[in-house]
């Protein structure tokens, strides 16, 4: 497995663990007061969008060839540590 295919794993492997922890917040939603409820709704809303970017930057890789993989590398990077940075502050928020 090259380098590509490594960074690629890595990011579904992220991906697959940020799902686990979007449903976690949605289980919690359910059992939420009516405001709790709609701010965790508009988190969650957030937090897949910023997933959906970073599958979009995957599937940019996939079809890239070798000389865009690396602008395409920078870009993706940059939606993980968003999507990170959001999901951090979403469970702190809401780990009530």
């Amino acid at each position: 497995m090259d380098m590509k295919d490594e960074y690629r794993q890595k990011l579904e492997n992220l991906q697959k663990e940020w799902k686990t922890m979007i449903d976690h917040l949605e289980e919690r939603a359910k059992k939420a007061s009516a405001q709790a409820k709609i701010e965790l709704q508009e988190t969650i809303e957030s937090l897949k969008h910023k997933n959906s970017a970073v599958q979009t930057r995957l599937d940019e890789m996939r079809q890239a060839g070798d000389e865009a993989w690396e602008g395409l590398k920078k870009k993706a990077e940059t939606a993980v540590a968003e999507m990170k940075t959001a999901l951090e502050h979403a469970i702190s928020k809401f780990k009530h």
